[in-house]
């Protein structure tokens, strides 16, 4: 999304059509006109704020419509003085209008945060967010039993593709990797990167340590794929490193994580290793 403001969706367009046909069809029906008039004013002035999308003028027209048979009304029913309908127009702009640079300034504000803590390059969490997940899978383990494990990935030989190809390719093939990691994983999972060619899956309620253990071998083939980037194939590789939540805290679950992921790739690269059975071998 490059735009602060985002253009209109197909339920934002229902919603002001249906309101404007509301506010004709209840403007000409009711009594109560200077009411509808506020309502069928209050609709045009935050769509020409909105300005999304090409059915405006048309949508305009009707809104229009349905004031100047609001105006007609009033003013051949005696209800109301013709000056006293031009306040209503400036009040209800006035109003819109706050609403609007109001509506403007959240959306402005919900985007910085999103970028604060969202990685430029491909819109997956960052190493900060990934650490807020962390801490509430962690504390979730610990007073509900909710098991969770973490998956940290390294692609292998990946300095190689940024020499040969150069930094734009590189840079294209590490979105295609998060593509690939987003759609492999569960909904509720979460996927960051943790930076250059690194990256870490927190499987959230995951059933059991052979569980996490398929998913990081399936994540491992899955990186064996070549990735077309232009008129490029490329070729690389992933090692894993697999931690299952067992009551360590934050700090100690992400070192579990690292240790067991350059055991992969000292191992021989392109393979995934339990932070178990990595502390199984030292001892």
């Amino acid at each position: 999304m490059s735009d602060l403001a985002p253009r209109g969706t197909d339920l934002r367009r229902i919603a002001l059509d249906a309101a404007l046909v509301a506010a004709v069809v209840l403007t000409i029906a009711s009594d109560h006109t200077v009411i509808f008039f506020h309502l069928v004013f209050v609709v045009l002035a935050l769509e020409a704020f909105v300005r999304a999308y090409w059915g405006f003028v048309i949508r305009s027209a009707i809104g229009v419509f349905a004031v100047l048979v609001a105006v007609g009304d009033a003013v051949v029913a005696g209800t109301t003085q013709p000056e006293e309908l031009l306040e209503i127009p400036l009040m209800t702009l006035i109003i819109a209008t706050v609403f609007a640079i109001a509506g403007q300034r959240k959306r402005s504000e919900d985007r910085l945060a999103h970028l604060a803590s969202h990685d430029a390059l491909t819109g997956l969490a960052d190493r900060t967010q990934l650490r807020e997940w962390l801490a509430i899978a962690v504390t979730e383990l610990q007073r509900r039993r909710v098991p969770f494990a973490l998956l940290f990935l390294d692609l292998d030989d990946f300095r190689d593709v940024n020499d040969t190809f150069g930094r734009a390719v590189g840079d294209a093939l590490i979105v295609e990797v998060a593509r690939r990691l987003q759609r492999a994983v569960g909904t509720s999972d979460v996927v960051a990167r943790m930076g250059g060619d690194d990256f870490a899956v927190l499987l959230r309620d995951v059933e059991s340590a052979p569980r996490a253990e398929e998913i990081a071998a399936r994540l491992v083939a899955l990186m064996t794929q070549p990735i077309v980037v232009g008129d490029h194939l490329i070729r690389v590789g992933a090692s894993v490193g697999v931690v299952v939540g067992d009551g360590s805290g934050l700090a100690e679950t992400l070192r579990h994580a690292d240790a067991a992921m350059r055991e992969a790739k000292g191992a021989g690269k392109g393979r995934y290793r339990t932070a178990a059975a990595v502390a199984k071998s030292v001892r």
